[in-house]
């Protein structure tokens, strides 16, 4: 990781500003985001960082929840919008560097509850296909009713 570790960053964007408007609580988590996306940037990001459980999940939840945001707003983009979207995708899908996806820790029950939040129901049921072949996941009993719930 950089020298400056990332739950200081994090503790700078999102809580040294005093309170304020929700445009400028969505322009400090947007600007944290930015922050997390560069560190896990696939080419010129750090792979340790790609490899840790809670910067990962952070950036998924956080990728969900802007995109969320996003539509029920007019502030950002379509791009910026549709930009959250993709890079939540570019970790759930686990593709090859080659078709745009990126090696990272996946927790793929928290990814297909996050696809199911996004209503992107293909990409959840190619997920709990993966949690059922995977023997971890098959496994845990936690983890199969939240699959059998989802395909429901």
């Amino acid at each position: 990781h950089p020298d400056l570790e990332p739950k200081v960053v994090r503790t700078a964007f999102l809580s040294a500003a005093p309170r304020g408007t929700d445009r400028h609580r969505h322009q400090r988590r947007t600007a944290y985001y930015r922050y997390l996306s560069l560190l896990l940037d696939v080419d010129e990001g750090i792979d340790s960082a790609r490899s840790d459980r809670c910067l990962m999940e952070e950036w998924c939840n956080l990728s969900v929840e802007l995109y969320q945001e996003s539509l029920d707003s007019n502030a950002p983009s379509a791009v910026e919008s549709e930009s959250f979207l993709n890079n939540f995708r570019a970790v759930a899908l686990q593709r090859s560097r080659e078709e745009g996806g990126f090696d990272s820790f996946r927790d793929v029950p928290m990814l297909m509850d996050l696809s199911m939040q996004v209503k992107d129901y293909k990409l959840a049921t190619q997920l709990a296909g993966e949690i059922i072949s995977t023997k971890t996941y098959s496994k845990d009993s936690d983890v199969i009713p939240k699959v059998v719930a989802h395909i429901r």
